[in-house]
């Protein structure tokens, strides 16, 4: 008999930014179900950005197979998603909330859809109602505003908490796969004043913004005040706070209206929060690419995991619990190294990053190669390739051809840009997109400047 299966994808949590790793972070909820669930310490995502990450995890594919590494970039039509495949078998497919699907096609395979989008549907797209927070959704733009009050990321998700609730208590003649879209804790960095000042209170270190950061990202540096990283810190593990509220309700209402059914708790890539200067996600450091994944199967014995796994893993296990044929392997399976690839711009040229992570041992491949032992130096700061150079050697045989990718960006930017001219002159309704209210517009405050 085919189970329930209830997904809750948020966007920007970092699997850095959890109770039990760091005490500034308060996710009573989480912790919880860290001690009844399959905790999966080292999974990754496959692409540090939102719409590879995530059809990545829909289609099951690398982003270097879809040819897809930004956020204008569209996932094809013809392309099977688990949403197809679900239904398929016999599941009823809703998808509430956050998805970054690009273009008409707002379903990909789902028979359902709530609440819409927090993202602009079409190329280039302007938007009118975001208020004191213009900008402050983007990297660049990330520190424009920051502090505590109502923003546009906590209406949104509360909106998408709400109607989860009631989807939940309906009745279905058949099983429900159930994808639940957060868009916190990404930025604008903004959450309410009682999470913020609980994070506030413990934050107290914010020297880790001086580690040296590799040449690579040096045009994503930006410079923040101790005092502006101790808010930003503050708003962002507030707003981690905050979902963990809402993921425990939704876990009661899980447990009330399906019993058995699996609930999976992850989210699309992570976030650097200051470290080494760098805000927001791309980098192939663990804040940006390493994410949170619970697995709470009233089947399973409680059990934590420390081989590396991916969200194309979770893809592949979703399918093996609804009996649908999966040639890739599950999150319980071992042994393979897990692949992360990142398109950046440096000096206003397109460079893909890769990272390669197998048994505690890390490889990246920027302007050159270097290795790192996650267990003796989380922090990748000792390069340890000289001391294992067969080991780099067989970790390196698992990158893809960067000159390959990079040869068929220029089309694809073309394409994109060929887009925005249509959106331009054509001026589609953005008919996916949740409309903000003007009470989550107003500019937020900060400790010492309530103005």
């Amino acid at each position: 008999m085919m189970r329930d299966i209830v997904l809750i994808l948020s966007d920007q949590h970092s699997g850095c930014a959890v109770q039990s790793e760091n005490p500034a972070v308060y996710t009573p909820f989480l912790a919880e179900l860290e001690s009844n669930a399959q905790v999966f310490e080292s999974a990754y995502c496959n692409c540090p950005l939102c719409v590879p990450s995530r059809m990545s995890f829909l289609s099951g594919k690398a982003p270097h197979e879809l040819e897809i590494y930004d956020n204008d970039t569209v996932l094809s039509g013809e392309v099977q998603t688990i949403a197809h495949q679900m239904s398929s078998a016999g599941y009823r497919t809703v998808l509430c909330g956050r998805m970054h699907f690009k273009g008409e096609d707002q379903l990909h395979g789902f028979e359902e859809r709530y609440v819409g989008d927090i993202t602009t549907q079409w190329w280039g797209q302007k938007r009118t109602d975001l208020g004191a927070f213009q900008g402050t959704m983007q990297m660049k733009g990330c520190l424009n505003d920051y502090g505590y009050g109502n923003s546009p990321v906590q209406e949104y998700d509360e909106a998408v908490f709400k109607k989860s609730l009631e989807l939940l208590e309906e009745d279905s003649d058949r099983p429900l796969f159930l994808v639940i879209g957060f868009y916190g804790p990404h930025f604008p960095y903004c959450s309410k004043k009682d999470t913020f000042d609980r994070a506030y209170e413990k934050v107290l270190d914010v020297s880790d913004a001086s580690l040296n950061c590799d040449g690579i990202y040096s045009d994503m540096i930006q410079h923040l005040d101790d005092e502006g990283l101790r808010h930003i810190r503050s708003a962002y593990y507030g707003l981690i706070e905050q979902l963990d509220g809402m993921l425990k309700e939704i876990h009661t209402s899980v447990r009330k209206h399906h019993q058995d059914a699996l609930l999976i708790y992850t989210s699309d890539h992570g976030d650097q929060i200051g470290k080494r200067k760098l805000y927001g996600k791309k980098t192939l450091y663990e804040e940006s690419i390493r994410i949170p994944l619970l697995i709470e199967d009233l089947n399973k014995k409680p059990t934590r995991y420390t081989h590396e796994v991916s969200l194309l893993n979770l893809h592949a296990t979703v399918l093996d619990e609804a009996k649908i044929n999966s040639i890739e392997q599950t999150v319980y399976e071992m042994n393979n190294p897990v692949l992360i690839t990142s398109l950046i711009e440096k000096d206003g040229k397109e460079q893909l990053v890769q990272s390669v992570i197998h048994q505690g041992m890390k490889l990246v491949k920027t302007d050159q190669f270097h290795l790192y032992s996650l267990k003796n130096d989380p922090n990748e700061l000792k390069d340890v390739i000289d001391e294992y150079p067969l080991l780099a050697k067989q970790l390196a045989s698992r990158l893809v051809d960067d000159q390959t990718i990079l040869s068929h960006r220029p089309e694809l930017k073309q394409q994109t840009q060929k887009m925005k001219e249509w959106t331009k002159i054509n001026q589609p309704e953005d008919w996916i997109r949740y409309q903000i209210s003007q009470s989550a517009q107003q500019k937020p405050r900060r400790n010492g400047n309530e103005v």
